[in-house]
């Protein structure tokens, strides 16, 4: 117990320091120039009554929290060529850590969001800021859009906003990001980083603590799972659905698909093209162990998603998605690989890459196997064109630094 003590205490007088050095993320301030010379007076969105100024777009929370500025407008800024919204750009009040970054999101078109991936962000990126740069970045934004910021400090919540480019998490060796341009490697607000430097180091602590727990149970998950299957497979065909909430639609994850370019003279128009998956994906938020009515369990960790793959016939966790398809009348893709292409365009002085966030068609269900209903699994399948070969979805340009 001693060592342990010992140890928690030497981590949080550690992460004291590092809270109290940690600079306070400060505020996204809109512009109506790309020099961010001019700040457009007139910005609005609901509630933002309560600030003024520089404080109205204030970020007050991190990752995987974040702060909402709910119906923006901005009604001096430029009109977007054939009026699909404006144009605006942005500066940080001032610059970030340069061990952190600071993100801009716009809210999913398909409202619902976290049905494939738990740790999902709560919208589409389209502003990612570190190295220690304030920036002036572009946006092209409708009138009314839901804005959310947050930040991130460290590779593994940094990670989870990365989009699949390391590059924007991967750290030299000073710990600082080091990016390199052309490279690509391919909720409810939880809690506040808000109070003292002691309560955040605290929850740092605990957020480790967590971390290391959840991949404890990641590969105690997978051996159990196999202890079952090894055992007698076919105890785990009888499973069905004994509730179904029906279908709806959600967003996928948000995915880079081209390398980062910069614009250093017009015209500035790159192709993208990149695989990305789109197979059935399987998940559930909290964890929660099955079991079948013959003596046999298996364990979940929460907030881990199985992917549907052709070698996992013999797992519990594919005959849950089997009963599931077979209830909602839809088929499994399994490890199916699909292409997105598209043309995107950057401003002027700018450098960013392209994205693509899939539609999904979910489903929220509660699976029995003969030891009792379990809630909460969401099975998602992409959702793809008349054409039955290119996927609905998204594309989006986010802008970097």
């Amino acid at each position: 117990m001693l060592p342990t003590m010992l140890t928690k205490a030497l981590a949080l007088a550690f992460l004291v320091g590092q809270a109290i050095a940690e600079e306070n993320p400060g505020s996204y301030i809109p512009y109506a120039d790309s020099g961010c010379t001019k700040a457009i007076p007139d910005s609005t969105y609901d509630l933002s009554d309560l600030a003024t100024g520089v404080e109205k777009w204030r970020i007050r929370k991190g990752y995987p929290a974040f702060t909402q500025f709910k119906q923006a407008h901005f009604p001096s800024a430029k009109s977007a060529v054939g009026g699909s919204g404006k144009q605006v750009w942005w500066k940080l009040a001032k610059a970030p850590d340069t061990q952190c970054r600071i993100v801009m999101m716009q809210r999913y078109s398909q409202l619902s969001y976290g049905d494939a991936d738990p740790k999902q962000p709560p919208g589409n990126i389209f502003i990612t800021a570190g190295m220690g740069t304030t920036g002036c970045f572009f946006s092209q934004l409708r009138d009314g859009v839901d804005l959310m910021t947050t930040y991130c400090c460290g590779k593994a919540d940094c990670e989870q906003l990365s989009m699949g480019n390391g590059a924007l998490y991967r750290r030299d060796e000073a710990g600082n990001f080091s990016f390199i341009e052309g490279s690509v490697e391919a909720a409810p607000e939880t809690h506040s980083r808000v109070g003292s430097a002691v309560a955040r180091a605290a929850d740092m602590v605990a957020k480790e603590e967590a971390r290391r727990d959840l991949d404890d149970v990641v590969a105690s998950t997978s051996l159990i799972e196999e202890r079952a299957t090894v055992f007698n497979p076919k105890e785990w065909t009888k499973c069905k659905v004994s509730k179904n909430q029906g279908a709806h639609t959600s967003a996928g994850k948000q995915t880079i698909i081209g390398n980062v370019q910069t614009c250093t003279s017009p015209p500035c128009t790159f192709a993208v093209s990149q695989s990305i998956d789109s197979s059935t994906t399987l998940t559930r938020s909290r964890s929660v162990t099955i079991t079948n009515g013959f003596d046999a369990s298996v364990s979940f960790s929460g907030g881990i998603t199985w992917p549907v793959k052709a070698e996992t016939t013999v797992s519990a966790g594919y005959h849950f998605s089997a009963a599931i398809a077979t209830d909602t009348g839809t088929s499994m893709t399994n490890g199916r690989s699909t292409t997105v292409s598209n043309t995107f365009g950057l401003q002027i002085g700018t450098t960013g890459f392209a994205t693509f966030t899939p539609t999904l068609r979910c489903f929220t269900v509660e699976v029995d196997c003969g030891g009792g209903s379990t809630n909460g699994w969401h099975q998602c399948n992409p959702v793809f064109n008349s054409d039955g070969k290119t996927l609905q979805g998204d594309y989006n340009v986010v802008y970097i630094g």
